[in-house]
């Protein structure tokens, strides 16, 4: 990914959420994330693990609630 060395650089080479510097990887933004650097946060895995399990009960939430 082009712009993880501007994530990087931004970070500080840490977890932007909780800065660790540990199994650290790009983050998309949902709706439009990954398109540009801005749209997206460094994270470590554990943040990462947390992020998506909110985008599943979001989307759960979805599909249960709004037609």
């Amino acid at each position: 990914m082009a712009f993880e060395v501007q994530l990087q650089e931004r970070s500080g080479n840490t977890c932007e959420l909780c800065q660790s510097t540990n199994n650290l990887s790009v983050y998309p933004i949902p709706p439009d994330g990954g398109s540009r650097a801005d749209n997206c946060i460094f994270v470590c895995e554990k943040c990462l693990k947390q992020l998506e399990k909110k985008e599943e009960r979001i989307s759960q939430f979805k599909k249960t609630h709004v037609g």
